[in-house]
């Protein structure tokens, strides 16, 4: 029987969260997914400490970026990397 670590991210304040706590991610990735990683933590701080009267056009851009990450394989697979995972599972 194999055993795969698999990481479930419930939500896109989730995935914040986990970025935000893994600084070398952040730090040592490079180029395009350096953008990714930036842009969806940007969306993200905005969205969480923001002005709250743009809470809910913050709150759709955040999905949206969340969307868009979700779909991304090479974003999931950098991310497999860096968290010593197989697979992610984004709700």
């Amino acid at each position: 029987m194999e055993i795969s670590k698999v990481l479930t991210v419930d939500s896109p304040v989730h995935l914040y969260r986990i970025l935000d706590s893994r600084n070398e991610l952040v730090d040592h990735s490079s180029g395009d997914m350096s953008i990714k990683i930036r842009h969806y933590v940007d969306v993200a701080s905005e969205y969480l400490y923001g002005c709250k009267c743009d809470e809910e056009n913050n709150w759709i851009r955040l999905q949206s970026e969340y969307e868009i990450i979700s779909k991304d394989s090479e974003f999931s697979d950098h991310l497999c990397h860096w968290l010593a995972c197989d697979r992610i599972d984004f709700k």
